[in-house]
């Protein structure tokens, strides 16, 4: 929408500016890629190894919920240390570090390719950062397991930093904003979950209808199953802030174990272990159909 009024011209010209600097390099991006067709299925294959981490997380949860904790207070980048046991593991996390950097360029080439300069453009550029940065995390911390093989069990990167950022009242400020915005990020994940906006990211035009309905009840599940766990650690985290509680600043895995101990926690963690199975299955069906061009799921409404 256009802005009027006095004073309100060089933000429009600056909007333009920016829009035209987001347009060129959308459209340089995608000509690369419409001459090096390749890359787009190669940074697909990223989303194999993002199906392997849920898997490996599903399993973890299942672990959890029958009352056999894991690997104690970890987040959930500890399920893939615990693959360095073995040269075998090791071998699989090496490969896993390899799909999830693709993954992270897939999320990257995704960014270069929005063209546009409105709110809804700049929501999924951030998204899609975000997104790659976590998934680096995980990536650096497999390749460091492959590599070095098992580390001495500890805290995890999640817990250690927010009880450094708990010391300090700004700290507590950031973390409490940062758990807040987990828990609006776990109530988009619902809407896209329970509205099927997350069709706009693939390309279904020739699935068979089976597979388009595996699709589509695999992907509600499935990001039900995210809205959850991501919300129980947003959860903690929020509450960590506002107490004051540095020892309540919990990782993934660790707000899955305090939840299990609680009355009838033991069943919701193994209700999200199979949403996260369900996830893992989405990722794995939609893998070669994900959709990379912008412009498509702009059109779609996403």
């Amino acid at each position: 929408m256009q802005l009027v009024g006095l004073g309100r011209s060089d933000s429009h010209r600056s909007d333009s500016r920016d829009g035209d600097l987001a347009d060129a390099i959308a459209a340089r991006v995608a000509s690369r890629l419409r001459e090096q067709p390749w890359m787009i299925e190669l940074t697909r294959s990223g989303w194999v190894a993002k199906a392997i981490v849920y898997l490996s997380l599903a399993w973890g949860a299942a672990v959890i919920a029958v009352r056999r904790p894991w690997l104690g207070d970890a987040e959930y980048t500890s399920i893939v240390h615990s693959l360095a046991d073995s040269p075998s593991t090791r071998v699989l996390l090496g490969f896993i570090a390899v799909g999830l950097l693709l993954y992270i360029a897939f999320r990257v080439l995704s960014v270069a390719l929005i063209d546009g300069n409105d709110p809804n453009c700049w929501a999924h550029r951030v998204g899609y950062l975000l997104s790659a940065a976590s998934y680096t995390v995980i990536a650096w911390s497999a390749a460091f397991s492959a590599i070095a093989g098992p580390q001495p069990e500890g805290e995890g990167v999640v817990e250690r930093f927010s009880r450094s950022l708990l010391s300090s009242t700004s700290g507590r400020i950031l973390v409490g904003l940062g758990g807040l915005v987990g828990l609006a990020s776990a109530g988009y994940f619902i809407y896209k979950g329970l509205n099927r906006r997350f069709l706009s990211e693939v390309v279904t035009d020739d699935m068979s209808p089976r597979r388009l309905r595996a699709v589509e009840w695999t992907g509600t599940i499935g990001w039900l199953g995210r809205a959850a766990i991501l919300g129980a650690a947003s959860l903690f985290v929020t509450w960590s802030a506002l107490q004051a509680d540095p020892t309540d600043a919990r990782g993934f895995d660790s707000s899955l174990q305090r939840l299990a101990r609680d009355t009838y926690g033991a069943p919701v963690v193994m209700l999200i272990a199979i949403f996260l199975f369900v996830y893992a299955v989405y990722c794995l069906l939609t893998a070669s159909k994900r959709q990379l061009s912008w412009s498509l799921r702009h059109s779609a409404g996403e």
